[in-house]
Order: C-alpha cells, then sequence, then structure tokens
C-alpha cells in the first residue's frame, strides 16, 4: 500500500503490511495526507491499528521513517530499525543537530562552496517528529517477528533489507529510477560505495538462490510442467516454435523494458514463443519500433512492482505510442494486463502460478482464467 511520499523524487513509497504477522514496513513520510493513506490501508486489509505489534524502518531517512513514531505510538508497537541507524530516530532532535554539523563539515572536505553548504543546511527543515523514542536496535542476521535482517549499508550506514521467505522488503537499497545517493545520503560513511557494492552484490546472490530453487524444481521438458499439483501442458499445435504465438511480456513502460531473468523459459514452458530476450538475460530498454516489429500476438504488461490498479494507470505510457492499434495482439485482445509486483518480477513460488496464467493467456480454450486480482484482459475498445 501506499505511504504516500508527496513529490519524492523517487515516486511514491511504498508501506508493506504483512497481516498475518502484525507488521509493516516503513511506515512513510511525517504528512497528514501520507498518515491518512496508511491508516486506510491498514484498515482496508481487516486490520485495527492496535493490530500492529511492529514497525519495521529499512533506514532513518524521515520518508520512511516519518510516521514510525506516530504508528509505534497509536498501536503500542515495537519500533525497530538497524543498531546504526536507530539513534537518529531514538534520539532525534539532538542527532539531527550533530548530523547537520556532520554534514557541513564532510561538504567542506569535498570542496562545497561555503554558500552551498549553507544553503543544503537551511533546507533540512526540521521534520514534525518526537524529539526522542524508544527504538528496538537489530543486528544483521537478527530476526524480529520470524523476519530476517539483512544488514545492507550504502544509501545510509544503517541501512537493513527484511527478508521473509522469499520476499525481501530492501527500502532504498535498489531504486529503480533515480540514484541510491550513495554517500551523500548519509555522512557518516567513510566507503559508501564500496559498502553499496557490496550490499548489491549480497542482495543478487540472494535473488540467483531463490531463483535457483524454483527453476530447479521445473521440468526440463517444454511439453510437461507440473505445478503444484495441477499440469500445464502446451498443445500439440504450438509444439514447433515456428507455430508457437510471438509473446512479449513488458516490465517497464517508459522506456519500454522487455523482461528476461526466468520470463522467456516460463514463456516457453506455458507454450509461447519469446524472442526478444533471451532466458536469464537482464531485462534492459527497447526501442519502441523493435516491439512494432516482432509485433507480439500476446502482449503482457506487468511493470515491475506494479499491482493492476497501477497498471492501469499507467497504461497509456504504451497505448498512446504509435502504431498501438496496429499491433496483432490489440487487434486480436490479446493484451493481459498482470500484477507484476505479485507473479512477474520477483522470484519466488508464486512463479508457478505466474507459469499457469501465462498457459492461459496464450491458450485460453484450454486452460482456465486467471483470478481476476491478478489479470486482467485489455478490451481494444476500451483500452
Amino acid at each position: 500500500m501506499s505511504g504516500g511520499s508527496d513529490g519524492n523524487a523517487e515516486g511514491g513509497n511504498s508501506a508493506y503490511l504483512l497481516p498475518d504477522r502484525g507488521v509493516l514496513v516503513d511506515p512513510g513520510p511525517p504528512t497528514e495526507s501520507a498518515w491518512d493513506r496508511l491508516h486506510d490501508g491498514i484498515t482496508a486489509a481487516g486490520l485495527a491499528l492496535a493490530d500492529i505489534d511492529h514497525v519495521l524502518v529499512t533506514h532513518w531517512h524521515a520518508d520512511h521513517t516519518g510516521n514510525a513514531a506516530r504508528l509505534h505510538e497509536a498501536a503500542d508497537a515495537t519500533l525497530a530499525m538497524h543498531a546504526h541507524d536507530a539513534p537518529l530516530v531514538a534520539d532525534y532532535a539532538a542527532e539531527r543537530e550533530r548530523r547537520l554539523d556532520r554534514d557541513a563539515a564532510t561538504l567542506e572536505r569535498w570542496g562545497v562552496p561555503a554558500d552551498q553548504i549553507a544553503t543544503l543546511v537551511d533546507f533540512d527543515s526540521p521534520s514534525p517528529v518526537p524529539d526522542s523514542v524508544p527504538v528496538r536496535e537489530l543486528t544483521d542476521g537478527g530476526s524480529v517477528a520470524g523476519i530476517e535482517v539483512v544488514h545492507t549499508p550504502g544509501h545510509t550506514a544503517g541501512h537493513a533489507a527484511f527478508v521473509l521467505d522469499d520476499v525481501g522488503f530492501v527500502g532504498d537499497a535498489v531504486l529503480r529510477t533515480c540514484t541510491p545517493n550513495v554517500g551523500g545520503g548519509d555522512t557518516r560513511q567513510d566507503d559508501p560505495l564500496t559498502a553499496y557494492r557490496r550490499t548489491l552484490s549480497r542482495l543478487e546472490a540472494r535473488v540467483e538462490a531463490v531463483a535457483e530453487s524454483v527453476t530447479s524444481g521445473m521440468p526440463a521438458s517444454r511439453e510437461t510442467a507440473a505445478t503444484g499439483g495441477s499440469v500445464v501442458t502446451p498443445s500439440s499445435d504450438t509444439a514447433n516454435d515456428s507455430e508457437r504465438p510471438r509473446v512479449a511480456v513488458l516490465d517497464w513502460l517508459d522506456p519500454v523494458m522487455v523482461a528476461g531473468h526466468w520470463v522467456p523459459e516460463l514463456v516457453e514452458l506455458a507454450g509461447g514463443a519469446y524472442h526478444m530476450e533471451a532466458a536469464g538475460a537482464h531485462s534492459r530498454p527497447r526501442e519502441w519500433s523493435e516491439l512494432r516489429e516482432y509485433d507480439p500476438e500476446v502482449l503482457v504488461v506487468s511493470p515491475c512492482g506494479f499491482e493492476l490498479p497501477q497498471v492501469r494507470q499507467n497504461l497509456d505510457e504504451v497505448t498512446d505510442r504509435p502504431g498501438w492499434d496496429q499491433l496483432t495482439a490489440v487487434q486480436r485482445d490479446k493484451v493481459y494486463l498482470v500484477d507484476g509486483h505479485h507473479y512477474v518480477n520477483r522470484a519466488g513460488p508464486r512463479l508457478v502460478d505466474t507459469l499457469e496464467y501465462l498457459a492461459a493467456m496464450i491458450s485460453p480454450a484450454e486452460y482456465e482464467s486467471p483470478p481476476t486480482g491478478a489479470v486482467e484482459r485489455l478490451d481494444a475498445s476500451t483500452g
């Protein structure tokens, strides 16, 4: 759900609610609009504020911690974050003064002109948060509410990711469309770039381990894929690659990015042909003309991190492009909007569901329709 960063360069921050554990991650900035959205999201999930037992924060920046103290008090919940960042929230007033002095000294050492340093310091206005609040200090490899703590410094000295099974909540350790501001976001770090590169390597290793555990369980044969009790069997008329429908999966819209990683293999297991990217390759930006030339017969729109409402909201980033109406997939009503956040962009057990959904999109007469909360077919007359 949205924690609501109002006008932040990173876009809208997300707050993550784990209802079964009474945990909320990154409650967002200290604004009334963000608090209202946070409260509405908790209520929509069928919980009351009192049901929140733990508030976990990935790092000390106000767009993530701003509502943490308020939620801690309203829910009587434990507020927890990595030990290196905890003091900046626990003792906010005193630590803010120390931070401003430290930032000014660092900028001077970097050669920033004095007038610009003064402007930057003046720009850092106090956040409307308590001067102090109790914070539980976490350490790398520890756990809280059954969730693993992974120290991921670089963006800040005490940045932490929280990992539950195959899902990681990584805060600002990985940002898709803007810089993670390594070093400038926390001047306590001596060598933030090295720390950040280690963080990326560590997160990548975790992702690859999960992906390996998923793909190693998939059958080597394209003809039959056992999927948790059901079986996806591509029909005989798509057995030859030249006869399979051309499929494209978009995991970003502007610029257009064609999904790589595990997606090409999933599409082929589901009975489609996927020629715009190789299995295991990274997703990468493509020219719109390349997609038009490929002319997919089945087009799956599943932007990274987007649930269905966000996919609909941003769809005009492709539908307004020249030649959209001439795509075969559009003309045949074979454009599908998919909850990329839960079913496409992350390696994990849900890829088994994704395989079934892809098979239904490619061969709808042979498979049960996907659930409406996960997949939506775009009606060309209204799209």
